[in-house]
This record gives C-alpha cells, structure tokens and sequence, in this order.
C-alpha cells in the first residue's frame, strides 16, 4: 500500500490526529486540533498501518487509534482525475491534428460554417481549427464531438444546431434528450 506519512491521520472516536514532523531518531510527531500531540516511533506504526488500529497509552493520551486513509484516498482520486483530464487533452489534440489533416482554410464547409456563425452572433472569424473538427465531426460521425456540441437543449449553441441541420438535414428537436436521441439514430 503507497502513502506518504503526511497522509495518515490517527483518530480516535473524538479527535482526528494529523502527521507533523519526523524527529531525528524516526519517530512520527502527532498533533491534534486542541494541539496536544505525541511521537509514535517509525516501526510501530509501519506494524499497525495493516492491522488497521493499535492503542495507545501515554501520559495524558490514552485510547485505541485507527488508520484514517481519507487524505491518500483523495490524493488518489486527484491523480486519477488528473489523469483522465490529460488523456481527453491528448484526445483533443489528436482529433485536431485528424481535422486539420483532412480539412483545408479553404474547405467550403469551413468557411459556411464560419460565415454562419458570424452572421449569427455578429462574429467577424475567419475559419479556425475548432470550425474544421466540427466539420470533420460531422463528416466523419464522431459522436463524442457532437453530442458535446449540440447535446445541449435549445439556447445552447442554437447556430451550431441549425449548421449541422443545414448540412445534414437532420433537424435537432428542442430538449437535450431528443437532441441526443436525433445524433445517435443519424450516427448510425
């Protein structure tokens, strides 16, 4: 089991005890919030992390402590969500390099998609990147693009709705549900 020692909080039924310091014979120093604390030496509390608890009985602490792993726990959350963030990155950048690959400035679906949404929203754009993996999307019916484009109600990204109408034929219903429903039966 991986885990710093910042991560292992001692608890009690009534006190949760944080890791502080290490002093110089190997002893782990514990406070509390009401800022009492104590050193557990390095081996005994390497012996207890697998039996889950262990007591205790020093001058004015006494009781039976537990492993709290909340702190690692979430450490591991926030790498693995960190993680993940970083393989949508790479999907991203991927799915650009295809759209530009595939999809010239001057593609005409490109440019209509960028004079649509200038006149629009009063955008003055010429086409960009984002404009051509829309249009690579559609071409090629990449699902997970579209439906975080238009899988949204009406209100949500309306011009870009009535571009794929326009381009594909397939009106988009108003609700997110039947939005969805409407690419998944054109996808396939």
């Amino acid at each position: 089991m991986e885990y710093k020692l910042n991560e292992i909080i001692l608890r009690t039924k009534t006190t949760k005890w944080y890791y502080q310091k290490t002093d110089e014979k190997g002893h782990l120093f514990y406070r509390s919030d009401n800022k009492k604390g104590f050193y557990v030496p390095d081996n005994i509390l390497q012996e207890y992390i697998k039996g889950k608890s262990f007591k205790v009985k020093m001058k004015g602490i006494t009781g039976t402590f537990y492993i709290d792993w909340s702190l690692r726990d979430q450490r591991i959350e926030r790498e693995r969500k960190a993680a993940e963030k970083e393989k949508k990155i790479e999907k991203g950048r991927e799915l650009i390099q295809m759209a530009r690959s595939q999809i010239s400035d001057d593609d005409k679906d490109c440019i209509g998609y960028a004079e649509y949404l200038n006149k629009s929203y009063g955008y003055n754009i010429q086409p960009r990147d984002d404009h051509k993996v829309f249009i690579y999307s559609i071409r090629n019916k990449y699902m997970p693009h579209l439906v975080s484009c238009l899988g949204h109600p009406k209100g949500w990204n309306d011009a870009s709705k009535e571009f794929f109408t326009k381009m594909t034929g397939v009106k988009l219903p108003k609700t997110k549900k039947g939005v969805l429903e409407a690419l998944e039966q054109w996808a396939q």
